[in-house]
C-alpha cells in the first residue's frame, strides 16, 4: 500500500473509490501558521477604452503547501490539488457551503488548514483531490479537465442542498486580452493559472519541458497593454522548503508578484502519432523574482458560486 492509500485508509476514508471521508486529528508537530491581516478586497472589471484600467483583489485565501509526506511522491504532483484546495476553501467559508469529501464527509471549513491540528486533514484534502482529479496510486500530474472534475466532486453535496456553481477554462491562445478576462473571473473566486516550462531547442523553438499550477489572489492591469500584474500562492514555493521537517509542517503564507506579457512564439512538440510538429502559439510571459528559465501562461480554471434566484 503507497503512502497515500495508507494514509487515508488511516483516517477511515475509503480508497476503493473516491468516496466520503472524515476529518482528522492533526498531529504533526508546529506551530499554527499565521494567517495574512485582513483587507479590503477590490472588485474593478469595468475597463473601457476611455478607463483601461481593472483591479482585481481576493482576501483571507489560503495558501497550502502542495509538497507533504503521506502524498504520493511526497505531493510533488499535488499543485493542481492544492491549487483546488485554496479556491474552495475561499468559496466554501464566504457562502458557508458544505464542501465534503463525498456527500457524507466533513465540511471543509470545520478545519484550519493554518492550525497545526489541521495539517492531516488538509494532507487527506489534496489527496483526496487527486484522486478525484484522476490520479493513479503511483502519481501523476492532474489536468485542467480534472482539476475542474475534482471541484465538482468537493461541490456534490452543497449542489444536492440546491447550490449553484458555474466552472470554466480559458486559453491564453484564443484570449488577448487574457489579463482582463483572468481579474473577471477572479472577482468570483480565486483563479487556478497554469504556466509551461519551456527549453529552447536546436530549431529555434520552444518545448515544453513541464507544468505548474498557482492560485492568483489579485489581478491589476489596463486593457490593450498585453500586460498584467498579478499577485499568486505558489504550492511549492515557501521559505523552509528544503529545510528539516518542511514536509510534515505548513509552511508561512506567502505571496509571489509575477507579471504577464503577452507574446507570439514558436513552440514544438510531437502530435497523437508522435510526429513532431511547429505551430506559433500566443502564450503570456511569466516573469517574477522568484521564477527563472521560461515559463508561459497556457490557460486557467476559473470557478464561482452562483447565489440563489429569487
Amino acid at each position: 500500500m503507497n503512502s497515500t492509500k495508507r494514509f487515508l485508509t488511516a483516517l477511515g476514508i475509503s480508497v476503493a473509490v473516491v468516496a466520503p471521508g472524515v476529518a482528522a486529528t492533526g498531529t504533526a508537530a508546529q506551530a499554527d501558521i499565521t494567517f495574512p491581516p485582513a483587507c479590503g478586497e477590490v472588485r474593478d472589471t469595468t475597463a473601457t477604452a476611455s478607463a483601461p484600467g481593472f483591479e482585481v483583489k481576493l482576501c483571507g485565501v489560503t495558501d497550502v503547501d502542495q509538497l507533504r509526506v503521506d502524498l504520493i511522491g511526497n505531493g510533488n504532483t499535488h499543485c493542481g490539488p492544492a491549487t483546488v484546495y485554496n479556491t474552495l476553501n475561499y468559496i466554501g467559508k464566504k457562502h458557508n457551503l458544505p464542501i465534503t469529501m463525498g456527500p457524507n464527509g466533513t465540511p471543509m471549513n470545520q478545519t484550519n488548514p493554518a492550525s497545526a491540528a489541521g495539517f492531516d486533514a488538509t494532507t487527506a484534502w489534496l489527496g483526496w483531490l487527486g484522486l478525484a482529479a484522476g490520479q493513479g496510486w503511483d502519481g501523476g500530474s492532474t489536468s485542467m479537465y480534472g482539476n475542474r472534475k475534482s471541484f465538482d466532486e468537493a461541490t456534490a453535496k452543497a449542489r444536492a442542498a440546491g447550490h449553484q456553481f458555474a466552472r470554466g477554462q480559458i486559453d491564453t491562445a484564443d484570449t488577448p486580452e487574457f489579463g482582463h478576462e483572468l481579474a473577471k473571473k477572479l472577482s468570483y473566486a480565486p483563479v487556478q493559472m497554469v504556466f509551461g516550462r519551456y527549453s529552447m531547442t536546436n530549431t529555434n523553438a520552444w518545448k515544453r519541458t513541464g507544468g505548474h499550477f498557482v492560485t492568483v489572489v489579485q489581478a491589476k492591469g489596463s486593457i490593450g497593454t498585453g500586460k498584467v500584474e498579478l499577485l499568486v500562492h505558489d504550492p511549492a514555493a515557501a521559505p523552509d522548503h528544503g529545510t528539516t521537517g518542511y514536509l510534515e509542517t505548513q509552511s508561512p503564507y506567502r505571496l509571489e508578484t509575477i507579471t504577464l506579457e503577452r507574446k507570439t512564439v514558436l513552440v514544438t512538440g510531437t502530435d497523437a502519432e508522435g510526429d513532431i510538429i511547429f505551430a506559433y502559439r500566443t502564450v503570456w510571459e511569466l516573469t517574477g523574482p522568484s521564477y527563472g528559465g521560461t515559463k508561459f501562461v497556457e490557460a486557467l480554471n476559473w470557478y464561482a458560486y452562483l447565489p440563489p434566484v429569487g
